[in-house]
């Protein structure tokens, strides 16, 4: 919850809170109000389908999300069905993976992956994110940032970032992007070891992400183990 709450949280506070055994997530409260409020999102792990709906009965949540988190063993038909006869459709489906090793393969590039460390790098990336912020000017120098944002870029150009938000011994590795038209030359990959790497100096033991279909085929090669599921619900009268 943390790391996903923070990387929303960037431009505008991402609040969480536990009810009743699940997570809700909500818009914060920030110096003015968003010209489009977010959807809520609804995050469980280790229940039902049934239970889930149960739980979250008595809130007002609004147009919303349901992450429903499950390992590996469990039957994903069975959990789609349930949601889909109480009123909600299938968004998408994406799998959780971890690295909790030391071994981190040695891949290079060029550009070399680095930290983004300036106002410049960091607007850099800006550029090519609409205008949306990748990275809080606060952590771009802090020796214990709250978030490390690495990219390949130059002086005129941002290939490819990603980031990570460390809480405690476990990091969560977020927005991993390369442009399209700087794809297959292996940026992916060593920006993804690199910010594995630089968790593993700073004393974290196991990172973990969710993939899209793409990034499950990427991982299992640089380290990471595939423990779960997640699967996106929303009412289908949102």
């Amino acid at each position: 919850m943390k790391g996903h709450c923070f990387m929303k949280s960037i431009a505008y506070p991402y609040t969480y809170s536990n009810v009743n055994g699940v997570w809700i997530m909500r818009d914060g409260v920030g110096d003015k109000p968003r010209r489009t409020p977010r959807k809520n999102e609804v995050v469980a792990t280790g229940l039902s389908a049934a239970e889930v709906l149960e739980r979250i009965s008595g809130e007002r949540l609004g147009r919303h999300f349901i992450s429903h988190m499950h390992d590996l063993d469990t039957d994903p038909s069975a959990i789609r069905a349930h949601y889909k006869a109480n009123g909600y459709r299938v968004l998408l489906s994406e799998e959780f993976f971890v690295h909790d090793s030391d071994e981190i393969p040695e891949l290079t590039c060029y550009p070399q992956v680095a930290r983004v460390s300036t106002i410049e790098q960091s607007d850099l990336i800006r550029k090519q994110r609409r205008n949306k912020k990748a990275v809080r000017d606060i952590d771009l120098e802090s020796e214990t940032p709250e978030h490390r944002l690495y990219a390949v870029l130059d002086d005129k150009q941002a290939y490819g970032w990603v980031g990570s938000v460390p809480f405690g011994e476990s990091s969560w590795i977020a927005d991993l992007c390369v442009l399209p038209r700087f794809r297959g030359r292996g940026y992916g990959s060593a920006l993804m070891c690199e910010a594995t790497r630089d968790d593993r100096r700073h004393g974290v033991r196991d990172s973990v992400l969710l993939a899209s279909s793409a990034g499950a085929r990427l991982y299992p090669h640089i380290g990471y183990t595939h423990i779960g599921t997640l699967q996106l619900f929303c009412p289908k009268r949102s």
